[in-house]
């Protein structure tokens, strides 16, 4: 998790009109990528998998 804490880090250390345009920038390449709609696909997808696999692991 280094490398989470340490973008964390320079991201904060940037100037508030550079962190909102790379807040822009990296919502423009998410939205470009994944619509709601996939998005919720992929979230039901998840929950049936989980609740597939809930029942199986028993220690």
């Amino acid at each position: 998790m280094t490398t989470v804490y340490e973008i964390k880090r320079a991201v904060s250390r940037l100037p508030e009109k550079k962190q909102q345009a790379l807040a822009r920038w990296l919502q423009a390449r998410t939205d470009d990528h994944l619509n709601d709609e996939t998005l919720m696909e992929i979230a039901a997808e998840g929950a049936r998998a989980g609740q597939a696999g809930s029942g199986s692991c028993k220690a």
